[in-house]
């Protein structure tokens, strides 16, 4: 596993180096991409020592606090980088973005594909470079995808199916279990269906009405188009309550506890669209469960970093996020995962699911098993084949009841 893993991260290696160390790795989650970051700060930082430079400079940007905080610190660590440590600044992008007229001899951006829109571009822009790696699994997105090709352009793939014949994640199964509605949120889901099929008619139907809507919201057309103006901005609002309802299915915290309660060896990470929710799954499960977001008025910082220690430490067997571990969590004991909501997107799927097919090198036979949940017959359902249409069939099971497993 290991030397395969090292080849992998050699290849890209290899191909930055012909490339003046300008490009993206897109790999599976767990093919080492840190730990390529790393090799690539050392040898650039070594190189400009030699040539006499005194204070080399290296930044690594990433998303998350968690990210900034703990892993690349522990991974630098990890890898015998430490006394490079004075030379590396570890930035989220919201912070780097800011920035004007820095220079550095090597860029790393781990989760690339989060730093691309319009203004975070700007620290691409505004700051110089001589090298820049591009850390991903995938990126969705064409127009993102030209972004990635001006400034860092791919120079080498590892995706899922190879990762696993490779041996350098484990193995996993995804099912998609069903959930009914209550008969409150069928009632609900009814009536806004309702009001949202007359602003769809309203605005020249279903293939007409999203366009539609973005022009007629404009405040110039209240009161030359008030019925349009009106409709299109209750298309929104009626689908966003759709999708509450949808998202914070009440039936899905009892089918997560369910879940739990059928695997209790299991390490598991559970992730939720709402604080709210996610506080309901927390408090169901009990002792054994913690929780992480971004909350602050909710979870204050040191609380929240505490939570996500103690479950590192197996303090406890579940962790309840929101959205803020989909990426950047390195825990590989973790082999099950719950997706309470998600959307359509491949990436956050991805991401998600790689936090539990690791390699956990006390337990060689690691299996990851993958739910999703979601109510049949509706939007969600199509959200969850839109993100799984890149995953070989092989690996996915629609089940109806959880006795099927």
């Amino acid at each position: 596993m290991d030397r395969n893993k090292e080849k992998e991260q050699r290849k890209c290696l290899d191909k930055l180096k012909d490339n003046n160390y300008c490009g993206t790795w897109f790999a599976a989650t767990g093919c080492g991409k840190t730990k390529l970051g790393c090799d690539v700060i050392s040898i650039i930082i070594d190189k400009k020592i030699k040539e006499g430079v005194e204070n080399p400079k290296a930044i690594i940007v990433v998303p998350t606090e968690n990210l900034r905080d703990n892993e690349w610190t522990s991974e630098l660590k990890k890898w015998g980088y430490e006394p490079l440590m004075k030379y590396i600044e570890i930035v989220c992008i919201k912070t780097a973005y800011k920035y004007n007229k820095k220079s550095y001899d090597i860029v790393v951006c781990d989760e690339v594909h989060t730093q691309l829109s319009e203004l975070y571009m700007l620290f691409f822009i505004q700051n110089s470079y001589k090298h820049i790696v591009g850390l991903t699994a995938t990126i969705e997105d064409e127009e993102k995808k030209s972004l990635l090709s001006d400034f860092m352009p791919v120079v080498h793939t590892t995706p899922v199916n190879v990762a696993i014949e490779l041996g350098l994640i484990s193995p996993f199964l995804i099912y998609n279990l069903s959930v009914r509605l209550t008969n409150e949120e069928t009632t609900k889901i009814a009536s806004i269906n309702y009001l949202y099929g007359k602003c769809e008619s309203t605005l020249g139907g279903k293939y007409m009405c999203f366009n539609n809507a973005n022009i007629y919201k404009k405040k110039s057309y209240k009161d030359s188009h008030p019925d349009k103006h009106n409709a299109a901005n209750m298309l929104w609002i009626h689908m966003s309550r759709r999708k509450k309802i949808l998202t914070d299915a009440s039936n899905k915290i009892i089918t997560t506890k369910r879940i739990v309660d059928k695997f209790p060896n299991k390490k598991i990470l559970v992730f939720c669209k709402s604080v709210q929710m996610a506080e309901k799954i927390n408090d169901i499960l009990g002792d054994i469960s913690t929780i992480f977001h971004s909350n602050t008025t909710k979870l204050k910082k040191d609380q929240k970093l505490k939570n996500l220690k103690d479950f590192s430490e197996d303090k406890y067997r579940i962790l309840v996020s929101v959205d803020a571990l989909s990426a950047g969590l390195n825990i590989p004991k973790c082999d099950l995962g719950i997706c309470v909501a998600g959307n359509s997107k491949t990436l956050e799927d991805t991401q998600r699911r790689g936090r539990i097919v690791r390699r956990d090198k006390e337990n060689p036979d690691k299996v990851g098993i993958y739910f999703n949940l979601y109510i049949p017959n509706t939007q969600e359902e199509k959200w969850v084949k839109s993100r799984l249409k890149d995953v070989d069939e092989k690996y996915v099971n629609y089940i109806d009841f959880l006795e099927e497993i």
